[in-house]
């Protein structure tokens, strides 16, 4: 089995054009291969001319294998998955701003639950999706002909870093073509989503044992333990997806996690979400970044205000844009951890800014007479309360502090995004028990999650109180959207949103997906 430091693997996805020093051996035409990120199902065979002896030490099979989990960086794009899952959900927005984050009305209709088909971060997403599971299928159909004596292991690895790309596909869209081969010339006909999400299984399960579980030796890798955690999210939604449910399933999975003892809660919540937290004990997988060699982070700039460029010494200004919604806000206890106290470390910044230096933040005075500059002064102080969706003031909205924003930094974080943790997989053991009716063993998973925390016990455990709970532990962690449908709760009112139609819980299939594929079905309601 194929192992490798933390450090290592961060380093190699940092740099593909590493593999350009193995071109010697092989052909230039394989920095096509592995580096495009093309989504044309007709792509020639180049893989006829990469020489036999390509794979020659375990950090060649590293390194060729790095484009897929490159791909993955997308997902925290403004305009990706993270806004889908987040921005459509009760925990986050983006208010407009005079012009500021209008971009033709999407993130307006994404809150609202009032999306198009055309709308860019749909298509996006789907783009995303469909360019991962095309950059596994190129690589392995090469692993395929040339990958030796080690490429079985490295096609398990692809075909479960596939299997998660396939999972978001589920979750999002619903009814989507499975593609397996890189050189198929026409898409497939659509599946609907109980083929789909037999067809996640299967493959998960085939793979698995091929998996390694030496934990430490493949971070930021799929690894043995990555995909029992998938296989748990799968079964914990799967009434969602083909309207039975298999809860001891959950269990099952989450408990081959929890008896491994790879991994533990981190003393320190924030901990996790340091921009240096590869070492992190709580992470089973992540997606890792670098502001230099890895980029796509930029949480910060997404978020913060124009000012805070004074207050983390940043090299530009920041976009002013998501804000959590002030009841999300509120659901916190202000004993809870978690929230923080506005300037302390925190999943929220928010109330009085300052300057790197402790000098009370002003805003650029050239502001004054915008609609939309805030009339408590120029002094900044974040007010959790926003005063409208379409129309917001400057200084509206608790902004997120959960990543750590470094100093001196420019565009992109280097925090490694957490996909996969310790405490998701406690608390998807507690659901599974609690909806089993085992309510004291899911308690105590519960409460052990909230004592990190600074919090006291749970008595009682009801619906509400544990949708809340997952809501506060996996705030901006792309679980939110997934997590209200599987409750029920999605489609309810909340905060300048009304009651949407249960039709709202899948994505529409892309508009110009529909014009290049006209095979293509398109969701109810759209």
């Amino acid at each position: 089995m194929i192992s490798g430091s933390k450090k290592h693997f961060r380093r190699i996805i940092m740099m593909p054009g590493i593999i350009i020093k193995k071109i010697a051996r092989s052909s230039l035409i394989l920095l096509a291969l592995v580096l495009s990120g093309c989504t044309d199902l007709s792509i020639e065979n180049e893989v006829d001319t990469l020489s036999g002896d390509f794979f020659q030490t375990d950090e060649d099979y590293i390194q060729f294998s790095a484009p897929a989990y490159i791909t993955m960086r997308q997902l925290t794009n403004s305009n990706s998955l993270l806004a889908l899952q987040e921005i459509s959900s009760d925990e986050m927005c983006i208010p407009t701003r005079g012009n500021e984050w209008y971009d033709g009305g999407q993130w307006l209709r994404l809150h609202r639950h009032k999306w198009y088909p055309e709308d860019q971060t749909i298509s996006s997403t789907w783009r995303f999706l469909y360019d991962g599971i095309n950059t596994c299928n190129r690589l392995m159909r090469a692993l395929e002909e040339l990958g030796g004596e080690n490429g079985d292991t490295f096609i398990a690895e692809l075909r479960a870093l596939r299997g998660l790309f396939y999972f978001w596909l589920l979750d999002l869209f619903g009814n989507v073509p499975i593609v397996t081969s890189y050189n198929q010339f026409q898409m497939p006909e659509t599946s609907t989503r109980a083929e789909l999400y037999d067809f996640i299984l299967n493959e998960l399960g085939e793979i698995k044992s091929k998996l390694s579980k030496e934990a430490g030796e493949t971070y930021g890798r799929i690894n043995y333990y990555v995909v029992e955690a998938l296989l748990a999210q799968l079964y914990l939604n799967q009434e969602v997806y083909t309207g039975t449910t298999n809860w001891p399933e959950v269990i099952k999975h989450c408990d081959e996690i929890i008896e491994s003892g790879q991994y533990n809660l981190d003393p320190d919540y924030f901990a996790v979400f340091e921009s240096e937290n590869a070492s992190s004990q709580e992470i089973i997988f992540s997606i890792p970044y670098d502001p230099e060699n890895a980029p796509g982070l930029n949480i910060g700039m997404m978020t913060l205000h124009p000012a805070n460029k004074r207050t983390y010494q940043l090299i530009s200004e920041p976009w002013n844009g998501w804000c959590t919604i002030a009841d999300f806000f509120h659901s916190y206890d202000n004993s809870d951890l978690r929230k923080g106290e506005g300037n302390s470390r925190g999943s929220f910044i928010y109330g009085q800014q300052f300057t790197k230096d402790g000098d009370t933040l002003y805003d650029d005075t050239s502001n004054l007479n915008l609609p939309y500059y805030d009339p408590d002064g120029l002094a900044v102080f974040l007010t959790p309360q926003i005063r409208s969706l379409d129309s917001a003031y400057r200084q509206d909205g608790a902004r997120v502090g959960k990543y750590e924003i470094k100093g001196n930094s420019d565009l992109n974080m280097g925090n490694d995004f957490p996909v996969f943790r310790y405490a998701r997989v406690l608390l998807m053991k507690a659901e599974a028990l609690w909806r089993l009716d085992q309510s004291q063993d899911a308690l105590n998973l519960v409460n052990q999650v909230r004592r990190r925390a600074g919090l006291s016990d749970l008595l009682n455990l009801d619906q509400n109180e544990f949708i809340d709970e997952l809501g506060r532990e996996f705030f901006m962690e792309a679980h939110r959207r997934t997590d209200l449908i599987r409750f029920g709760k999605f489609v309810d009112a909340w905060w300048e949103k009304p009651e949407s139609a249960n039709c709202m819980t899948l994505f529409p299939i892309p508009q110009d997906q529909l014009i290049e594929q006209p095979e293509l079905i398109q969701n109810p309601c759209y």
